[in-house]
């Protein structure tokens, strides 16, 4: 029986089966407020937030890493499996072999806590692998010393060494490209009295320029007046949102550097020498890879595909 391959992230559920990933939604799900049995879920219950009635509700299953409730993802899950990979009583017979990344830390209770998810379902977990370390797989140099990847993800930031496919040191943090989202939405309507949609300011935090200040660039973002809720379109300067995003990065620059400094004085020389490596859709900003780089003194470099690095990583390991 092949293995599943499966990536619980906090923003999209990534699953490969046979070499194909076969499912790249987000991670929500809508559910019936009273019975909790899922009405829909990814791209079709993310449409539904905000629009339901009383008789539903559209929930996360996973945040920061790991299952909001042991019920929430295991309905979330099974629901998902069993439309796109294998039916549940076909689960619950041959036991089906699973192979988890997640990005909630690689602790015993994290482990423990989707071990239970997935057995619930009728899953056998062969393997939890933290989304650095998958990631890591990634990495086409072939490298002596140890290797550094930070994987940034929509919630959580993880930074792990590994070697031969084992963490030496990690380090994790509530930290991810959401909340820049959050701050961009915000620094609209203070500056402009415009509230903007969710998918309209992740596109408008793609294309803005975080710490050249050399790259004034003019943008129309259509919205709604903060106040009257009339639609408007306004034509913006990118640099006058984008401080309070750059205050928030240091604190991700402090989290790598404590880290370092954390780990032994060798073991970082080693690593340094051969730079950290980015993974996760928010290495994807523009000016982040270079001025990381620039903060560390060292070479920093994105992985390729770095939003489906985790999910790659497995297939590199599992499927060679």
């Amino acid at each position: 029986m092949s293995t599943l391959l499966i990536d619980c992230g906090c923003a999209n559920t990534r699953i490969v089966v046979d070499g194909e990933l076969v499912f790249d939604q987000p991670t929500c799900m809508a559910v019936h407020a009273q019975s909790e049995s899922v009405v829909s879920y990814g791209d079709k219950a993310l449409a539904l937030l905000g629009k339901v009635g009383a008789d539903l509700r559209v929930t996360f299953p996973v945040m920061y890493g790991m299952p909001t409730s042991y019920t929430a993802a295991s309905r979330y899950f099974d629901a998902v499996i069993k439309e796109h990979a294998r039916p549940a009583l076909w689960r619950r017979m041959f036991a089906q072999p699973v192979v988890l990344t997640y990005s909630g830390g690689s602790s015993p209770a994290s482990t423990t806590a989707w071990q239970r998810v997935f057995s619930s379902i009728g899953c056998s977990v062969k393997k939890h692998v933290f989304a650095p370390a998958a990631a890591a797989n990634t990495v086409s140099a072939k490298l002596d010393a140890p290797l550094c990847i930070l994987v940034i993800g929509a919630q959580m930031s993880s930074i792990a060494v590994v070697r031969d496919r084992a963490v030496v040191a990690s380090a994790s943090i509530r930290w991810g490209g959401a909340r820049i989202t959050e701050i961009l939405q915000s620094e609209l309507v203070r500056i402009h009295q415009l509230r903007v949609g969710w998918s309209t300011t992740e596109k408008l935090k793609k294309q803005v320029h975080l710490f050249s200040s050399s790259s004034h660039k003019s943008m129309v973002v259509e919205g709604r007046d903060a106040i009257g809720g009339r639609a408007l379109k306004v034509d913006i300067d990118t640099q006058a949102c984008v401080q309070p995003v750059r205050v928030y990065l240091a604190e991700l620059e402090h989290f790598i550097a404590h880290f370092f400094s954390q780990i032994s004085t060798q073991l970082a020389t080693s690593v340094l020498q051969n730079g950290i490596f980015l993974a996760g859709g928010t290495a994807q900003l523009i000016d982040v890879p270079q001025h990381l780089s620039s903060v560390l003194g060292c070479r920093v470099e994105v992985v390729p595909h770095p939003s489906f690095a985790a999910i790659k990583g497995l297939q590199v390991q599992y499927e060679a």
